[in-house]
Formats: C-alpha cells, sequence, structure tokens
C-alpha cells in the first residue's frame, strides 16, 4: 500500500497482481491489471505522479495517474514506460526523491539504474545510467529493499538482516552494515535529504548517517571540478564542495566498509 503526496489517491496492490487505486473517501478510481505474474513491488513516486509495479517478470512497469487540471478530479491512468534489461524477476526497485530516477535490483544478481526525466509521451524510453551486479548471492525476494538517494548517486540495499551501499556512479559496493537489526529489516528508507539511513525491524528503530553517500558526492564534485571549463560553474561546484565537506566532517560516526 502506498499513498500520493497530495492525498488525491491511495494505492493498494494484490496477490493477482492487480493494482487499485482509492479515493480518500473509499471509492474505486481505477484498476491496473500489472501482468507481472507475480507482484514483489509496488509503489507511488514521490512526486504522486507514477505508479509503478514490478514481479516475476524482468522489467518494471510505470503508469501516469492522470487528474483534471480544472477540477481536480480523477481523469485517468496511462502507460507512461518500462524499466527493461534485466533477465530475471525484480523482487524490488525505487524512485529517487525527485522523481527523476528510478533503480530496480533483480534476482539475476544485477541492479540498473534509470534516468527517467524523458519524454515518454513521444516514446522516448527511460535512460539506462549504470548496470552492474550487487550480490554474488541468492537473492531473496521477501526480505530484499533498495532505496535512492535524491541525486541518484547512493544506492542502498537491504537483503538477509544486512545493509549495503553502493555507488550510483560506479556500481561498486562502498560500504556493508552487517545485521544492524537483531531480526530481520521490516522497512528500508532514506530520509528526505538522503542524509540518514533508516532501518526498521520489530520494536527497534535504527538510524545511520549516511557518510557514505557524502564521501561519493565529494568524489563526483572533484571530478567535475576537473573538467569545468567556465569560472562560473567552477565556483558554483566549489561551493558545493566546500559545503559537503563541513558536513562530512562534522559527522561524528562514520560507516567504514
Amino acid at each position: 500500500m502506498d499513498i500520493n503526496c497530495n492525498g488525491k489517491f491511495i494505492m493498494t496492490g494484490y496477490a493477482d497482481t492487480q493494482i487499485c487505486l482509492w479515493s480518500l473517501k473509499g471509492n474505486l478510481l481505477a484498476t491496473i491489471v500489472t501482468n507481472v505474474a507475480t507482484l514483489h513491488c509496488a509503489k507511488v513516486s514521490p512526486c504522486g505522479r507514477f505508479v509503478a509495479a514490478s514481479g516475476f517478470t524482468p522489467d518494471v512497469k510505470v503508469w501516469e495517474v492522470n487528474f483534471e487540471k480544472s477540477s481536480g478530479d480523477f481523469h485517468s491512468v496511462e502507460r507512461a514506460f518500462e524499466l527493461k534489461g534485466h533477465s530475471a524477476g525484480i523482487p524490488c526497485f525505487a524512485f529517487s526523491g525527485d522523481s527523476t530516477h528510478m533503480v530496480s535490483l533483480s534476482k539475476d544478481k544485477t541492479f540498473r539504474l534509470y534516468d527517467i526525466n524523458v519524454e515518454y509521451k513521444k516514446k522516448q524510453d527511460a535512460r539506462l545510467i549504470q548496470d552492474a551486479i550487487w550480490t554474488t548471492e541468492d537473492v531473496d525476494v521477501t526480505s530484499t529493499q533498495v532505496a535512492l538517494s535524491n541525486d541518484s548517486r547512493c544506492i542502498v540495499i537491504a537483503t538477509k538482516g544486512n545493509v549495503s551501499i553502493l555507488s550510483g556512479v560506479d556500481g561498486s559496493v562502498k560500504a556493508v552494515i552487517q545485521s544492524p537489526l537483531t531480526g530481520p529489516i521490516q522497512k528500508l528508507m532514506l530520509d528526505p535529504s538522503s542524509g540518514y539511513i533508516i532501518t526498521i525491524g520489530g520494536r527497534l528503530v535504527r538510524v545511520f548517517r549516511n557518510t557514505i553517500g557524502y564521501e561519493i558526492t565529494i568524489a563526483t564534485l572533484k571530478d567535475k571540478l576537473t573538467y569545468a571549463t567556465q569560472d562560473s560553474i567552477s565556483q558554483r561546484l566549489q561551493q558545493q564542495l566546500e559545503d559537503t565537506q563541513k558536513v562530512l566532517s562534522a559527522c561524528k560516526y562514520h560507516l567504514t566498509a
């Protein structure tokens, strides 16, 4: 179950692979037949514009939910685009905070990072940014979760009780938090700033400062500074670099690989 950020609808997913959209008064707005064979994951994008689903099939299907501009009433649900390229089912996926990127995890042991800020109504496909192996072990569909930072540079994965932090820039594993909870991780998320990693299980919530995310950002900014040719761009990047370094240096605890 998920809810639109503007409170316009609630989404529920079912074992028969259908997704239903409801008004806050409980009226059925639409039923989506996902055709994913077995539904593993369904989410509403942070912007509230999209609904997406994944399952046994090797793709993520994304729909746009439309409302009337004048009245704000529900209008329709239309297929927007698909995230393709995996060779096995997809237990989970995530949107970035600004809804411009998505990441998918597959039973083929790879993740794929996409730029979805495209003109899909003109038949443009989501653009693949990164494709890399994230595990060498068999993927547990029931325990695997993923979260994506606002800038899409940091990917956080929970599986089998552990949390891995990966770079969305080069696909490498930067750190692993071993068994942050005493039991299974029931919920994994990043805060709105992507500065904290939140793990929830049973009666326990543990929060970690996402220092690895800051380190990835610093490395990316330094790389961009090397190629910056305009003074205004260099100054802006330098300021961003200094600000991020200050935040990182203020962190008392650092995550280490």
